[in-house]
């Protein structure tokens, strides 16, 4: 958006700044799992018993996969409902 200069400012609303939380956890989630299915491999490979830990750790991959990828389609499908209803007015 442009100030009374004319230059553009950065803005941010609190609803976008939770979506890119979200997003970063959903990532995050995704690479913590992601590691705990390859720390199961690797253990089962060298002859090893992988912890229930590491089982419980490697769920969050698909929830993390899950949760990055609804972030953005959801926050487009707001986008695009909200200036639906500001074309209205």
């Amino acid at each position: 958006m442009g100030n009374e200069y004319g230059r553009w400012t950065r803005t941010r609303e609190p609803q976008a700044r939770a979506e890119t939380l979200a997003l970063r956890a959903g990532v995050v989630m995704f690479v913590v799992g992601a590691l705990a299915l390859a720390a199961i491999f690797v253990l089962h490979v060298t002859g090893g018993e992988p912890l229930l830990a590491l089982y419980l750790a490697s769920l969050l991959c698909p929830l993390g996969f899950i949760m990055a990828v609804m972030v953005p389609v959801l926050s487009t499908a707001r986008a695009r409902a909200g200036g639906a209803r500001s074309r209205r007015r």
